[in-house]
């Protein structure tokens, strides 16, 4: 109730392509750092889509019903 009032969830959503890929580890790991740098209230959801188009056009959808701040 408290986001939908103030219009932010405190969320972040990140699609890669490849976790296994240890470029993509680091780079998730950088992010997850800058963001808890700029504010460690907020949270990241994570998502992996195996270089399948078809997983990432869900996950957009899913970031985008949970209403994220930003992808």
């Amino acid at each position: 109730a408290r986001s939908l009032r103030r219009s932010k969830t405190g969320t972040i959503g990140v699609i890669i392509s490849d976790i296994t890929n240890p470029f993509f580890a680091d780079l998730v790991r950088g992010i997850e750092g800058a963001i808890q740098a700029i504010d460690p209230s907020l949270n990241i959801i994570l998502s992996n889509t195996d270089e399948d188009a078809t997983k990432e056009r869900l996950y957009i959808d899913v970031l985008m019903e949970k209403r994220v701040d930003g992808i």
